[in-house]
């Protein structure tokens, strides 16, 4: 579920990277072309390493929140905390080095952040006492098709 998560928000950056395709803080003024990475210097929305920092933090949230790994209590309320805090540091720092406007680390931070939360909660740690609403041995799947993409309920009764 790590793999998927990280892999659905670095598909979304590059996506956005790509088709947005804003000028970095410190390459806004760059007219040299031999001197400047044309190609780098407008993909700074939104933050990457921001992005993929936030959704290690939401999984790491996603998986103490669901299966207490240090015993529940505060040991697993600290780990999420703590790799929130260090997500927020790699933000920061991104601001800190003019590579990124404060609103590419802003998005990047909540993407990142609900991706790595909320997909191993709705697809992996989702049950019975989580989602009352849904049927006994049945669970979401992500569904994509040609002209739309969401949500299907798979199961047997």
């Amino acid at each position: 579920m790590n793999m998927q998560a990280l892999a659905v928000t670095n598909f979304f950056t590059d996506l956005t990277k790509n088709t947005v395709r804003r000028k970095r803080p410190d390459g806004a003024h760059c007219t040299d072309e031999a001197t400047c990475n044309v190609q780098d210097r407008s993909a700074s929305f939104f933050s990457g390493h921001t992005s993929m920092s936030f959704t290690a933090a939401g999984l790491t949230c996603a998986h103490h929140g669901a299966v207490d790994l240090y015993g529940g209590g505060a040991g697993d309320t600290i780990a999420c905390v703590a790799a929130v805090s260090l997500a927020s540091l790699t933000g920061v720092m991104r601001i800190a080095a003019d590579r990124h406007h404060t609103t590419d680390v802003m998005l990047g931070a909540g993407f990142g952040f609900g991706v790595g939360y909320f997909l191993p909660s709705v697809f992996h740690y989702w049950n019975e006492t989580t989602a009352e609403f849904l049927p006994q041995d049945s669970f979401l799947v992500p569904l994509a098709e040609q002209n739309a993409m969401g949500l299907a309920l798979v199961g047997v009764w």
